[in-house]
């Protein structure tokens, strides 16, 4: 088993244990928490999938439990002995805004991080074919041997927003707080899900920072 299909792996045996009944209560009081702050879901809504798998990035990877104060995926890890090399790359997953290029480079997809200005090599298949040439999207992502995986949360913005949002990133990136990063990203998803649900506000005056 190579190293991206070791991640997954752990990433759904994490998923399985942190979303067992064992953590019911846990998982209900997450799910409240994270629908209030990104704007709330409906079965109907038609990113309803990828912002189910948004909530179990972020379940995993940010939201703390309250009993160990550590995140599901970091009680995992030390409760379960995960490999150091495996837990390292676990560990250190980025969150970013995304531009697919439509290009390819020895059998790559080429995506733009727009964060940090560079491109960036993805081998997934089952990516490119979801996005159209200059779509942009936020991703948290673990890079793994240069190449670049995504995890499933992907969250899909319109093109018309981009220089607003990667303005604000870069000052956000500025100050150099992964806590107010991270709060950004989640309001960047909120302000997704306002404009899906107040369509006709224009998309300038939603995206306000």
């Amino acid at each position: 088993m190579n190293m991206k299909e070791q991640i997954f792996d752990h990433l759904n045996t994490a998923l399985k244990i942190y979303t067992d009944n064992e953590y019911r209560d846990v998982l209900i009081t997450a799910k409240n928490d994270f629908f209030k702050i990104t704007g709330n879901l409906n079965e109907d809504d038609d990113d309803y999938d990828l912002r189910m798998h948004s909530f179990n990035d972020w379940y995993l990877m940010q939201y703390s439990l309250s009993d160990v104060k550590r995140t599901p995926m970091a009680d995992y890890i030390f409760s379960q002995g995960v490999e150091e090399n495996v837990a390292k790359v676990l560990l250190s997953y980025k969150h970013s805004l995304f531009q697919f290029t439509g290009e390819k480079r020895n059998g790559v997809t080429l995506f733009r991080n727009l964060r940090d200005e560079k491109n960036m090599a993805v081998k997934d298949k089952a990516i490119a074919p979801m996005f159209v040439k200059g779509d942009i999207f936020l991703a948290r992502y673990f890079e793994i041997e240069s190449e670049v995986v995504f995890m499933p949360g992907l969250c899909v913005l319109p093109r018309e927003v981009k220089n607003p949002v990667v303005k604000e990133m870069v000052k956000m990136k500025s100050r150099q707080s992964k806590r107010d990063e991270q709060s950004l990203m989640l309001k960047i998803e909120y302000l997704k899900t306002k404009s899906l649900r107040y369509s006709h506000l224009a998309l300038e005056k939603i995206f306000s920072f």
